[in-house]
């Protein structure tokens, strides 16, 4: 076909000129090869209205729409208005004139049309409406609908989808969760959050999973009066349309179940919020183990072959003998997909930060563990001992007992460690210890044990464990030391260079080393010294010569002496902290925001009250001698630690994120 000298393929088209009897009626999508076509063009469609007329056009207008056409109808830059000229055609075919013959072709050639032009807002409606119009009056109905963001294109629920879900209450029959979730993404007062829109496919999985938590026989809906019909609304004004479809139900008029959606759709996007938030500020990690560790526990990969369920396999192995296992940093961070994690980028400091989440989800502890204790920094040299526990071992590392246990855990390692040797049977000397240590749980002693792994595994200094040692009254001095004398005992040999350690250890206490000797010889543990030995040797000597034994009587005395001095221990603990927060070259009472001094504090309190313009935002960080970048990248340092997300946004305003508001207000009040 030609008009105006331009060839095209006549395809899917109304072309020629418009008989008499129907010279008033509006066709506007009609090629008539009669009207003048220019020489020039409109390719911006500047020239004509909102509902344009192939008729109406200006000459000019018309060779651009049909230069389209003969260029095969594909060209996504195209203004809208062409598009809709050769729409009007398709819907008029479809639905006035009901041509059975041509209904698979025009399909077909809808969905593509939608392929291209679809994200116009409002193509995407006309074009949505009318293929499943065309499905409608021609039963293409799937059987089956996909859940999908693109339903919602009317204030009212998809056509296709009332007629698939009529089908099944009419029946009797019960919705599953495909069915439930089709509903809610197509009903138009149902607005899936960020969570949803940004992960999607964890959406659907999540849904599937507490939908059959929630409605293990699935969802059964009631029968309503309403009869299903649709009105079709033809996109080119030029006519409508009324369809009664058999006897269906008309689910859209049934309002009980959608509560129940609503509260099903906001819980699953709370659970994938801290996911969706960490890939919005990082799009890049979309495979990464750490966001593999942010899926709600029901999708999580323990195994398999994404990075998470590699690094939670690693684990699983290494530990699967007895329990524990030492691990380098090294080799953690390969599994996490960073084989020279040497070389130090943005990305690895990430995942060195989420390392605790990392374990956490994977359903491991580790120590050492700043969680939990003093820990120090993470580096390359440094072995962590790992142990299963759930949601990576949580305990309360305030409590008395547990701080007692877990210095008489360090005092026992340090003993172990003296003559740069450690067997298996010192190692059990303090697990020993441990399982007789009162009021702390099997989870306690899981996380202890690890910790004098940790210390066996990385020795560090004995002077901050004697330190704290020396500041015991001369009674609680005697009970703290049992657990060393017995990690000296524990592997049957006694060397000079543990003997030393001993000795060292007593005289920093400013306790009569004496002591040492007839506990050593004895093989007593919590006695009184009856004099010198003779066991000052410098080639060691064996405790079975000594041809004594540690009854049950002498262990219970341990254990009595160890409840006692466990309180002593805790409020030690504490008095060690006390000074380390008046170290600040500046006041404590400067500063509002443990963590952060004065400056930085006074800027994320300003932040909280009100966002800011980059300009003012500058200005008080020049006030308070701060580099605006460095500012919030400290603030944001210190909300990740204390709240597990980043706090402060940049773009027009500086301002911070506004689930954050309230906590920060509340760690400023409490402190």
């Amino acid at each position: 076909m030609s008009a105006g000298g331009v060839q095209f393929e006549g395809y899917l088209i109304y072309y020629g000129t418009r008989p008499r009897s129907q010279q008033y009626e509006r066709h506007r999508s009609l090629i008539d090869p009669n009207l003048d076509v220019s020489n020039g063009r409109d390719p911006q469609g500047s020239t004509f209205s909102y509902w344009p007329n192939y008729s109406e056009l200006r000459p000019e207008a018309r060779r651009s729409y049909l230069e389209w056409l003969s260029a095969g109808r594909c060209d996504p830059s195209t203004p809208i208005g062409y598009v809709f000229i050769y729409f009007y055609g398709l819907e008029r075919r479809l639905v006035k004139d009901r041509s059975e013959a041509d209904a698979p072709a025009i399909i077909s050639e809808l969905r593509r049309l939608l392929a291209i032009y679809g994200d116009n807002h409002s193509f995407k409606n006309y074009c949505s409406a009318l293929l499943d119009m065309g499905e409608l009056l021609f039963r293409n109905v799937e059987e089956t609908p996909t859940p999908t963001l693109d339903n919602r294109y009317s204030w009212e629920l998809p056509i296709r989808l009332r007629v698939y879900l009529g089908k099944k209450v009419a029946a009797g029959q019960v919705l599953d969760s495909n069915d439930a979730l089709c509903w809610t993404l197509g009903h138009p007062m149902l607005y899936p959050r960020t969570p949803v829109t940004r992960c999607f496919n964890e959406f659907c999985e999540l849904w599937k999973v507490r939908f059959s938590e929630q409605f293990p026989k699935g969802l059964s809906v009631r029968e309503p009066k309403a009869r299903l019909n649709f009105q079709y609304r033809s996109a080119s004004s030029e006519f409508n349309a009324t369809v009664t479809v058999d006897d269906l139900p008309d689910v859209g008029a049934i309002s009980g179940p959608i509560s129940k959606f609503e509260s099903l759709l906001g819980s699953c996007s709370d659970e994938l919020d801290p996911l969706s938030r960490f890939l919005g500020r990082n799009p890049e990690e979309k495979d990464s183990a750490i966001a593999g560790a942010l899926l709600p526990e029901p999708l999580r990969e323990n195994g398999g072959q994404s990075i998470f369920g590699q690094f939670s396999q690693f684990l699983s192995n290494a530990s699967k003998q007895t329990g524990f296992a030492e691990v380098r940093i090294p080799e953690i961070m390969a599994k996490l997909g960073f084989p020279d994690a040497g070389k130090a980028d943005e990305r690895v400091s990430l995942h060195l930060k989420r390392l605790p989440e990392l374990f956490d989800a994977a359903g491991f502890g580790f120590e050492p563990d700043k969680r939990y204790g003093p820990a120090p920094s993470i580096s390359d040299d440094l072995k962590l001992c790992v142990f299963p526990a759930d949601r990576g071992g949580v305990v309360n590392a305030n409590r008395p007992e547990y701080q007692a246990a877990r210095t008489m855990a360090e005092i026992a390692a340090l003993a172990a460690r003296a003559d740069d040797l450690v067997v298996d049977a010192e190692i059990e000397s303090i697990t020993s210890d441990l399982v007789s240590f009162p009021a702390i749980s099997d989870l306690d002693r899981s996380r202890l044990r690890a910790h004098a792994l940790a210390l066996l595994a990385n020795p560090s200094k004995l002077k901050a464990a004697t330190k704290r040692l020396c500041e015991l009254p001369g009674e609680q001095r005697q009970a703290a030391l049992t657990s060393a004398v017995r990690a000296v005992l524990a592997d049957q040999r006694i060397t000079p260079s543990e003997v030393r350690f001993l000795e060292g250890l007593y005289k920093a206490l400013g306790l009569p080393q004496d002591e040492i000797y007839s506990r050593l010889h004895s093989g007593e543990v919590g006695v009184k010294p009856t004099g010198k030995s003779a066991l000052r040797s410098s080639q060691g000597f064996d405790r079975q010569a000594a041809g004594a034994e540690i009854d049950h009587e002498k262990l219970a005395r341990l254990k009595e002496e160890t409840s006692a001095v466990s309180s002593m221990l805790a409020s030690i603990f504490r008095e060690d902290e006390a000074p380390a927060k008046t170290a600040d070259k500046k006041p404590a009472a400067e500063a509002e925001f443990a963590g952060l001094d004065s400056a930085h504090s006074s800027l994320l309190v300003r932040l909280i009250e009100a966002p800011m313009e980059s300009d003012a935002f500058e200005a008080i960080c020049r006030d308070h001698k701060l580099l605006p970048s460095g500012a919030i990248e400290t603030i944001n340092d210190w909300a990740f630690d204390a709240l597990d997300d980043y706090a402060v946004e940049e773009g027009e305003l500086i301002c911070i994120q506004e689930h954050l508001i309230e906590p920060i207000k509340a760690i400023r009040k409490a402190i």
